[in-house]
């Protein structure tokens, strides 16, 4: 045999893995047994993750002893769940290997025995803690003279000692797996009351809603009607007109003029009377034509108007507050351009107006939208309908 001490002021790291297959392939060439010792300074074991960091040299120099094989047979005997506390579900091969390493100053050898996974040798995971023995006693030459023994007559303690340790393991993972289960039921439990709420909310929703559906129609009366009769209107009018026609016509007795004059002076507007006479004085048709004028004016006013004024309040908040399609395609106060809808009603009503002429009314007291004219007369349309249901007056549009 031949024997190589290695420490970090005789290679340096870097230079390692070469400096050590030169020297290997120098004892072969003179068949001697390379033998290569490591300084206690380059053993880099982490107790806190049961591992030991090696390099590409230390690499070069794993052993498989025969008190290797008797750890192989251990690990392999234990129980599963000791065996899963031990590997972790890493690809751990479960073949025991070691590595020594020579501390001078306490004459000492330090046996660190670990297993390596297949397809990345670095990563390891010791079976034990480093195994303290005496330099006399780890360099006993076996049986077959062809390695140092490297063991220590504890071992089977030691083996027992690591079984324990598994035991612990064990227990504390099987403690964690009990509480991720537990919180993960607890997670899951939550999770599935959050959904029954939410389908139950969801029930209870459209309950609400087809109930107030039903309400709201169960709840629609006929609208009062407070005002004049149509019937009524038309007589008043054709009074007017009568009344009018009798005061501009050049037939009528001078009386009935003087009385006219005295009554607008006193009664009337300042000035009244000099625009009678004058229109009396262009002639009857056009003054005819301009007061049938003035009349049809007003009675568009008084049109527009009309429907507002013959509803309740109540009945108007609950007009003006219903929520349409596509509301929110006007820009600013929604109710502005509902007021004017619901004032135009009865010219729709009467077909003295469409919803394109309506649509250009809205846009004409500055209220703005975001779509086109056209996507924009459905809202209106909607709304119109809806006005015509509260009011009970069917109208095609």
């Amino acid at each position: 045999m031949n024997v190589a001490l290695l420490n970090d002021y005789e290679i340096d790291i870097e230079r390692l893995g070469t400096e050590l297959e030169e020297l290997g392939y120098e004892r072969n060439e003179h068949h001697f047994t390379p033998i290569f010792l490591f300084d206690s300074y380059w053993l880099a074991y982490e107790s806190e993750i049961n591992h030991v960091s090696l390099v590409d040299g230390e690499l070069l120099c794993v052993s498989q002893t025969r008190q290797d094989s008797l750890w192989t047979e251990f690990i392999r005997g234990l129980e599963p769940n000791l065996k899963n506390a031990l590997l972790n579900h890493r690809p751990f091969n479960l073949q025991v290997k070691s590595m020594f390493y020579f501390a001078p100053h306490e004459r000492e050898i330090n046996i660190i025995r670990f297993l390596q996974e297949n397809d990345n040798p670095k990563k390891t995971r010791t079976v034990y803690k480093p195994i303290k023995v005496p330099l006399e006693k780890a360099l006993t030459i076996n049986h077959e003279q062809s390695n140092f023994i490297y063991t220590d007559e504890n071992e089977d303690g030691y083996q027992e000692e690591f079984k324990r340790q598994l035991e612990l393991i064990h227990q504390q993972q099987e403690i964690l797996r009990k509480q991720e289960e537990s919180e993960r039921a607890k997670k899951e439990e939550e999770e599935r009351k959050q959904r029954e709420f939410a389908r139950a909310w969801e029930e209870e929703r459209k309950k609400r809603a087809v109930q107030n559906k039903m309400d709201y129609y169960d709840s629609t009366l006929d609208v009062p009607f407070t005002g004049r009769s149509q019937q009524q209107m038309d007589a008043d009018l054709k009074r007017d007109m009568e009344s009018l026609q009798r005061k501009n016509s050049s037939d009528s007795p001078y009386w009935y003029k003087q009385v006219i004059q005295h009554m607008s002076k006193h009664y009337g507007v300042d000035g009244e009377v000099e625009k009678d006479l004058q229109r009396i004085e262009n002639g009857q048709k056009n003054e005819t034509a301009a007061a049938s004028d003035t009349l049809e004016n007003d009675q568009t006013r008084e049109a527009r108007n009309n429907l507002a004024s013959r509803l309740p309040s109540r009945k108007v908040e609950e007009i003006l507050n219903h929520y349409v399609n596509g509301e929110a395609y006007f820009i600013g106060d929604q109710r502005k351009w509902k007021e004017t809808v619901l004032n135009s009603f009865e010219l729709i009503y009467h077909n003295k107006i469409s919803i394109p002429q309506l649509l250009q009314k809205i846009k004409g007291q500055g209220i703005e939208f975001k779509q086109s004219e056209k996507i924009m007369s459905y809202p209106i349309k909607e709304y119109v309908q809806f006005i015509s249901k509260k009011v009970k007056k069917d109208i095609e549009l």
